[in-house]
């Protein structure tokens, strides 16, 4: 499903329980890019673990690693012309900074976004 050019419309579509069963980890920003779901999958994958992250800052409290480079930018790019359906790689994870990551993000229907994180 990663892959698939209706990620967005699939991932609104499926109930918390069915994103948390995806083989990748799947994260929900609002407007604010507040984190509004971090699948258990990526909590597991990244070794996020189980700390609250619900209404915290993603780039700045949950993942500042990924606020200097594309993330961060292609997320605010997104917000301001209100489509997105980009991929990129990254470098760094909370349990291996070496791991590189692919990351798409695409607008959602609530017009937030959505990160998919492929390890």
């Amino acid at each position: 499903m990663f892959d698939d050019p209706e990620l967005a419309f699939k991932l609104d579509s499926l109930s918390d329980q069915e994103l948390n069963a995806l083989p990748f980890g799947v994260v929900k920003l609002d407007r604010e890019l507040r984190v509004r779901f971090f699948s258990e999958t990526e909590a597991r994958l990244s070794g996020f673990g189980v700390r609250p992250v619900l209404d915290l800052s993603f780039f700045d409290e949950v993942a500042p690693c990924m606020a200097t480079s594309g993330p961060r930018a292609a997320a605010e790019r997104a917000l301001a012309d209100g489509t997105l359906d980009l991929e990129l790689g990254h470098t760094g994870d909370f349990s291996d900074p070496k791991r590189l990551l692919r990351c798409r993000i695409v607008s959602a229907a609530d017009r937030g976004l959505w990160f998919a994180i492929a390890r």
